[in-house]
């Protein structure tokens, strides 16, 4: 036996089940404990693999996909298509090149061989997914681009390890980099590669003109220049030899394209690249598209510099300036004031890396401490002016120092918090900001003015998502007089006039929170006159257009608040074709696709308002799919999911409306479930808090319809009080306190169905000195004028229960007299209308209780004709079709107790259709089921008044059959009962006179 110092030769392995062919390796040699490698590839029996399609080609080989059988895995092979001696050395130094590799994105080579017939191929991992130009080329905008820095990061990790294994591939593009399914990213096709440490003299391509014709300008081509054009360096496209900085330019490029959304160089043949490429650099990255990082820039221009001595020397290098870029780090050496190194970090984190709740809380704690410190020295430099010049200047560096901070912090640092629901961690913040505004006095630039006024808005914005409406007003109105000083020295100045109507429009939105509607359109059509003139200045621009459509839909929102809905239709129908039109100019742009989601849900609005259920329903339905794709991108952006939150209430709005309750209740319900999470994650967050609001009443209003009173009044409490907290924080915000009387309105409903006319009489008082108690800051505003006319119903119905018909119908004219003048500044608002109906109809029940029947008729018949113009107007609306059975019903009554049953026959019998139509829509509405019954009892009464006792008795007994189904639903509903019981009573008694 031979020690372990001597050489010997071991007989090559001769296996029975491979070919003969396969006998004929080289044996190994073992030298003195070391193995050689063998100089050829071994024979492999095709049997061990089930080859599939092929699914790419290149210049040298084709790639089918595979099964290896005996590992059961699928896998890719490889064949060399050309059967020339250099193309077969070239192949399988291919092969042993990419095998040495063992890094998680170099593509893994499983087996390499010779197939009998002889030709080489290998076996390598196969990757699903698809190679990165083309997921370049399905992200439409930057910041879906700059995603995949990872991928690119993952690239460079590959190329720095194959560069310290002494190999350069030589054809690095984005084609050859395949990004898998599952985040994965694998670089392929080493065909190229060379070893620089290879002494070996092997073969390079063949030099020479390209064979045949020219090649496509993103395929490899081969000859004296190997490559692909697009993404060589200059030393490649003129054939000199390279070494690292060649893939390091290649990386550059790839950059370029994933930044840019297109190849660094173009043309339409591969000659016409090539010379681009020689003669100069690609064009700037500034010219391709606007915001690309400026780090990142930096990063491309080194990469793909000109001179190979200029760029990094390594892919090892460029990596970890990625990496740094991608962790907030400093890419270069430069001098940066806080509040620059802040952005620049929170910059960094807006690209494809998700920021930690928890990091942003210590950079809030490190701004603010740092916040502090600088004002207090700014403040002390102030003091000692009079010392020193050079503490003056100290005291304008603070002062720049201060102001910078505070507009990161409020500005970008506020952006990046809003999406997280976390804006009350800016509260310290803002708070030191309202002091150290108050007191700054002294000559500014107008830059320095432009960017006070803009840190003013932010904090006006941060103090009013935290409810402080008021110090938020005082905040808008001192950034407006700013703006208005730099606009008036430079009329010109685009970005004053910009600011100014920015002004004016967060000034109309508190304005118009407050009910001060007159003062918000006044605000509102100032804001319009700029964004509409800074438009016309720059009718291609998609942010201009962007403001303009805002404008509009504020406008509008004011003109509706007034109970202007046709005005406000048309300002509605104009935002939604401007922020068409700026969404199409910027396609792919995710915040144009929201502003669209936007104008849809506003136009959704006024429909509803004009009574256009059907046109309501689309258009919330189209802001609804646009709020679903967004939410789905990213489900922990708070805006998105905000967005979706209210498209499922407007969409369970008016499902609600037209009868379909399961579709409206599961509407609301996931309203509710979004908004209770978003209101959790930031309880200090007003909005989010009323949105908590809405979410619990809607689902409310809906248990309550279907009968279910206890689960109604939980909802209902919860509601309460989560508005009682927020009124209690700001007393003067006369939404908040709206809402907080429409609770009482709500609670004491419930209480009305329990019978407790005295609880729900207190609830309603209580809402109506809630609104009386709110100063009125817009006498014209109608949405506060028909809350008090509702209070004023809803005590005159409970005083109406107690016997008081004086005090009843005092509150019911009060009512009437708002609804009519409501109703007569706006004839095209449907909702006017209805509410006119409904006061008409208590004034005539209680004319009626009076035996005044001739002033009810003329009450009910005014309800009635309205009621039957809306159903004309929107004939699929459930609430029309019910309110037109309540009056068809009042007319009906009242006709028969005057004596005329035929006329009374005709209103029963419409009454009875109606109400069969709404069942049908939804049988699962007690309501309906109610209308159902009492109009089939009411029939019957009409027709044995007329002495047609079979007729009566038929449809007595239909009633009870639906009475009977709503006692086994709600067995201790005394009402059903009792009506129960009375049909029962009346059956009997027309039998009786059948029988006679």
């Amino acid at each position: 036996m031979a020690n372990d110092r001597d050489d010997a030769t071991l007989p090559a392995a001769t296996d029975p089940t491979l070919p003969p062919s396969a006998d004929r390796a080289t044996p190994v040699v073992v030298r003195a404990g070391r193995q050689e490698d063998l100089d050829e590839l071994v024979p492999v029996d095709p049997r061990y693999y089930v080859v599939g399609p092929e699914i790419a080609r290149g210049g040298m080989g084709r790639i089918f996909t595979a099964r290896d059988r005996r590992l059961g895995r699928p896998v890719a092979i490889k064949e060399l298509l050309t059967g020339s001696g250099d193309a077969r050395m070239r192949f399988e130094r291919e092969a042993r090149i990419t095998a040495r590799l063992q890094h998680p994105a170099i593509v893994n080579i499983h087996e390499a061989g010779s197939w009998p017939s002889g030709e080489p191929f290998y076996a390598m991992k196969l990757v699903a997914g698809e190679s990165l130009d083309k997921v370049i080329a399905a992200r439409a905008t930057l910041g879906e681009r700059l995603a995949l820095l990872p991928n690119v990061i993952a690239v460079s990790d590959a190329l720095a390890y194959a560069h310290s294994m002494r190999v350069i591939h030589r054809d690095l593009k984005p084609g050859n980099v395949l990004v898998g399914e599952f985040g994965e990213t694998v670089v392929i096709d080493w065909g190229l590669a060379k070893d620089l440490a290879d002494t070996s003299g092997s073969p390079e391509l063949a030099v020479g003109p390209y064979r045949g014709a020219p090649p496509a300008a993103g395929e490899t081509v081969a000859g004296a220049i190997m490559g692909t054009p697009a993404y060589m360096p200059i030393e490649q496209a003129t054939g000199e030899t390279v070494d690292q900085r060649a893939d390091v330019y290649a990386l550059g490029a790839i950059l370029y394209h994933v930044l840019a959304g297109a190849p660094p160089y173009t043309g339409k043949t591969t000659d016409e690249i090539l010379e681009r490429v020689i003669t100069g650099s690609p064009p700037p990255l500034a010219d391709r598209v606007a915001g690309v990082p400026p780090d990142l820039v930096t990063i491309v221009e080194k990469a793909m510099a000109h001179e190979a001595g200029d760029r990094y020397p390594s892919a090892k290098e460029l990596s970890e300036d990625l990496k740094k870029f991608q962790t907030g780090q400093l890419v270069g050496s430069h001098h940066y004031s806080l509040g620059q190194l802040l952005r620049r970090w929170l910059r960094r984190h807006r690209t494809a890396v998700s920021v930690a709740i928890g990091a942003l809380v210590v950079l809030v704690i490190v701004g603010a401490v740092a916040l502090q410190r600088i004002v207090r020295a700014q403040h002390r430099a102030e003091e000692q002016q009079a010392i020193a010049e050079e503490q003056r200047s100290l005291a304008q560096q603070s002062r720049g120092d201060a102001e910078g901070l505070m507009s990161f912090m409020l500005g970008d640092l506020r952006d990046k918090l809003q999406p997280l629901g976390r804006l009350d961690l800016l509260d310290d913040v803002a708070k030191k900001a309202v002091g150290y505004y108050a007191g700054k006095t002294g000559d500014l630039s107008a830059a320095e003015l432009r960017g006070r006024a803009i840190a003013r808005r932010n904090l006006g914005d941060v103090l009013e998502a935290q409810g402080h409406a008021d110090a938020a007003l005082t905040e808008y109105r001192g950034a407006k007089t700013i703006d208005e000083t730099v606009a008036a020295t430079d009329p010109d100045d685009k970005d004053a006039q910009w600011g100014l109507a920015q002004s004016h429009t967060k000034i109309g939105n508190v304005l118009l929170d407050q009910q001060d509607a007159a003062g918000a359109l006044a605000e509102y059509r100032a804001a319009l006159a700029i964004t509409q003139a800074l438009s016309d200045r720059a009718p291609a621009d998609p942010n201009r257009l962007e403001d303009l459509a805002a404008s509009h839909e504020k406008l509008g929102q004011a003109l509706l608040a007034r109970g202007d809905a046709a005005g406000a239709l048309a300002e509605a129908r104009t935002s939604l074709a401007v922020r068409e039109t700026a969404a199409t100019r910027a396609a792919g742009d995710v915040e144009r696709r929201r502003a669209v989601a936007h104008a849809h849900m506003r136009l959704g609005e006024v429909m509803v308002a004009q009574g256009d259920g059907a046109g309501a329903l689309a258009e919330y339905q189209a802001a609804k799919t646009i709020d679903e794709t967004l939410a789905a991108k990213d489900p922990t952006n708070t805006m998105w999911m905000g967005d979706l939150a209210i498209a499922n209430n407007r969409v369970g709005d008016v499902l609600r409306a037209r009868g379909d309750a399961a579709g409206a209740i599961g509407a609301f319900r996931a309203y509710m479930e979004i908004a209770d999470t978003l209101a959790a994650k930031d309880p200090t967050n007003a909005n989010r808090q009323r949105d908590r609001w809405v979410s619990h009443n809607r689902v409310g209003e809906m248990l309550f319809a279907q009968g279910d009173a206890g689960k109604a009044m939980d909802e209902y409490r919860v509601a309460q009080q989560v508005m009682e907290a927020l009124a209690a924080k700001d007393p003067t915000n006369a939404d908040w306190q709206r809402l907080r009387s429409i609770s009482h309105y709500k609670v004491g409903d419930v209480l009305v169905s329990k019978r407790d006319v005295a609880g729900a009489l207190a609830e309603y008082r209580a809402a109506l000195a809630i609104l009386q108690s709110v100063p009125e800051r817009d006498a014209t505003n109608a949405d506060r004028q028909r809350d008090i006319a509702v209070a004023h119903s809803k005590i005159g119905d409970m005083l109406l229960a107690k016997g008081d018909d004086a005090g009843a119908i005092a509150e019911y004219r009060a009512e009437r007299t708002i609804f009519e003048a409501l109703a007569l500044k706006d004839p095209t608002n449907a909702g006017r209308k209805r509410d006119l109906t409904i006061s008409q109809q208590n004034i005539g029940d209680l004319l009626v209780t009076r035996g005044d029947l001739a002033g009810a008729m003329i009450e009910y018949r005014a309800g009635l004709a309205i009621d039957e113009e809306l159903v004309r107007t929107d004939p699929t609306s459930a609430e029309w079709q019910a309110d037109l059975a309540v009056s068809l019903e009042r007319v009906g009554q009242t006709l028969l107790s005057q004596g005329d049953a035929a006329g009374a026959l005709d209103m029963f019998t419409r009454y009875r259709t109606t109400a069969e139509a709404l069942v049908k829509e939804d049988p699962t509405h007690t309501d309906w089921q109610e209308y159902l019954a009492d109009s089939r009892d009411k029939l019957g009464d009409a027709l044995a008044a007329k002495g047609d006792k079979p007729g009566a008795l038929a449809a007595y007994q239909s009633a009870l059959e639906v009475v009977q189904l709503l006692q086994a639903k709600a067995v201790k509903d005394v009402d059903v009962q009792q009506q129960a019981a009375a049909i029962g009573k009346k059956i009997k008694t027309c039998c009786r006179g059948a029988a006679r």
